[in-house]
This record gives C-alpha cells, sequence and structure tokens, in this order.
C-alpha cells in the first residue's frame, strides 16, 4: 500500500493505485492485474512494456472505460474518475489497427469522433484539416482507407484521436503491425507531434529501443497477473536523435530491460 502524491499537494494526470484485476469467465476468473501503482505526470512520456498477455492491454483498457472498473484499488485521470475524464473528451485512444470507417474519407474518418458526440463545427473542420496537414497528409483529405499505406492510415488514426484536443494519449501498440522501416519513421513522427501538441502520453509497444528512444520513463511490467517489476527513467536530452540509440548509456539500457523482460518469463 502506497501513500498517493496528492496527498502532498501534487497531482497526475494518470494515477493507479493498487489496482488489481480479474476478468469473469465460465470457468476460474482470470487474474490479470496485481497490485498495480502508477503516476504519470502532465506531459510526461511514459511507456508499458511487458511479456505478451501480460495485461498492459489491459490498463489500456481500463483508462479508456472499456473495462468498467478494476476489481479493486482506483483508477484517476486528472483527479477524476475514468467514466467522468472519457465524457469530458480529455482522452484519446490509438489502437494497433487504425480502424478506420472503409466507406468514410480520410477528413470524414477524423471527424468521426466530433460528429459522434455533436461538436461538428467550422473550428472543428478547420482543425481537423489543419491535423492531417501537419501529419503530411494534405491533399488526402477526400481519399479512402484502402488507398492508403499502413502508415498513413496510423497518421489517420492519431488525428482522429487528436481531432477534440484530449488531454492524454492512450496508444495501444500503434505501430505494432507495421514493418520496421515504418515504425521507426513513425515513432520519430510521434516525437514531432508529442512535442508540438503537448499531451500526456501512456505508450505500449514490445519494442525495447522503442520505448527507451521515446519515454521519460519506461515501466517494466511482470508477466501474467501483471505488476511492476521496475521502472526506468530515461534521462537523454530533448529532443531525441536517432544517433542516441547508439551510446553506451542507451545500450546498457536496453539490456537491463531485455534482462527484466527474461527474468520475468
Amino acid at each position: 500500500m502506497r501513500l498517493k502524491g496528492r496527498l502532498f499537494g501534487l497531482s497526475y494526470d494518470i494515477s493507479l493505485s493498487n489496482v488489481s484485476l480479474d476478468y469473469k469467465t465460465n470457468g476460474a476468473p482470470i487474474h490479470v492485474l496485481e497490485d498495480i501503482n502508477l503516476d504519470v505526470r502532465e506531459y510526461e512520456f511514459v511507456s508499458l512494456i511487458g511479456p505478451s498477455g501480460c495485461g498492459k492491454s489491459t490498463i489500456v483498457k481500463l483508462l479508456s472505460g472499456v473495462v468498467v472498473r478494476p476489481s479493486s484499488g482506483t483508477a484517476m485521470i486528472r483527479n477524476s474518475d475514468v467514466q467522468s475524464a472519457t465524457k469530458k473528451k480529455e482522452v484519446g485512444v490509438v489502437f494497433q489497427r487504425a480502424s478506420l470507417m472503409p466507406w468514410r474519407t480520410v477528413l470524414s474518418n477524423v471527424l468521426l469522433p466530433l460528429e459522434i458526440s455533436g461538436n461538428i463545427s467550422k473550428e472543428s473542420m478547420t482543425r481537423a484539416k489543419e491535423l492531417l496537414k501537419f501529419m503530411g497528409l494534405a491533399g488526402f483529405e477526400n481519399a479512402y482507407p484502402h488507398t492508403l499505406s499502413g502508415g498513413m492510415q496510423q497518421r489517420v488514426a492519431l488525428a482522429r484521436a487528436l481531432a477534440f484536443d484530449p488531454k492524454i494519449l492512450l496508444m495501444d501498440e500503434p505501430f505494432g503491425a507495421l514493418d520496421a522501416i515504418t515504425r521507426h519513421k513513425l515513432a520519430v513522427e510521434l516525437l514531432r507531434i508529442w512535442t508540438q501538441f503537448r499531451k500526456t502520453v501512456l505508450f505500449v509497444t514490445h519494442d525495447i529501443s522503442e520505448a527507451l528512444f521515446l519515454s521519460d520513463r519506461v515501466v517494466v511490467l511482470s508477466r501474467r497477473p501483471a505488476h511492476v517489476k521496475q521502472i526506468i527513467t530515461v534521462d537523454l536530452p530533448r529532443p531525441r536523435e536517432v544517433e542516441m540509440q547508439e551510446t553506451p548509456k542507451f545500450l546498457a539500457w536496453g539490456r537491463e530491460v531485455r534482462k527484466l523482460l527474461e527474468d520475468a518469463e
């Protein structure tokens, strides 16, 4: 059990306190998360990494409101419960698959969350077009998803998540389905986007170098039921340069994370 930081006058964009979660099944319940404690500060970029099936995506589902509530403990977003925060549109989510509507154009896909919430306006239309331009998709507003590469589709998905200007981005292996070269390019692009729009990011990945290159902190999870094994602070200067991945410090962090993951299996 821990004392929460807000008791000392601190507040966090994301706060998980002693969170455990069981999935109910026809048989015995599946114990997925066990006593997870994690606070993420405003504008911080934090990655979750752990063995396959350990519960990383479950944490995203919990914070996005897909899973209603933990079995025990508390999950808070900006000092509110998750359901209140999602209603206030404080959370944007990007998944591994872009999940674009194939019958809608690029622009109408980006505008979809605003249509659902009834917030379409001249200003929101302008913002959507500006987002697409920033993502390098100017001229593709009227294209359909099947005409785009996988990387371009993920850029559309990211623009859609940013369309209503959320405070927090939850990203569940957003580059996992892409080839290595495209994945690397989009990681560099994500840092540019994060710098420009100043969002708090919780990022799920299986890629150790990706986690270290992007993040302020890397949270290493155990096998299921997941608990936090270790949190590594990545004190590389920003803006990050690709060459930093070849430094002795970066390589040492990589070895440390790899050893933690091997021990977690």
